[in-house]
């Protein structure tokens, strides 16, 4: 089966606004601390409950994480390009950020 490759330009608003959503309400099941800088607000940091690791990102990491999210998570990926994301969704995006996949949940 032949796909079809195509570029979509995401707004760092978007990506700003479902890592709000995670941190008001998705992540800390599995997530001890989260923090995007007020300054820049697509410098986040993560801390993993169990294991203590820990992710920071910047700006130049979130379009390959977003393409990742299209890949792993494509349901997840359409609501919150949608702007119909909600926590849930921002719980993916970090996930997948950190981990490269949906490991909780």
């Amino acid at each position: 089966m032949n796909n079809i490759t195509c570029a979509l330009d995401v707004p760092d608003q978007i990506i700003i606004d479902t890592l709000i959503s995670a941190i008001e309400g998705g992540i800390y099941y599995w997530c001890r601390s989260a923090m995007v800088s007020a300054p820049d607000p697509l410098r986040a940091r993560f801390e993993e409950a169990d294991g203590g690791a820990t992710f920071e990102f910047t700006k130049a990491d979130w379009p390959r994480i977003v393409a990742l999210m299209a890949t792993k998570a494509p349901r997840h990926f359409a609501n919150m390009v949608g702007e119909v994301g909600d926590a849930v969704t921002g719980d993916v995006l970090v996930q997948i950020a950190c981990f490269g996949e949906i490991k909780y949940g």
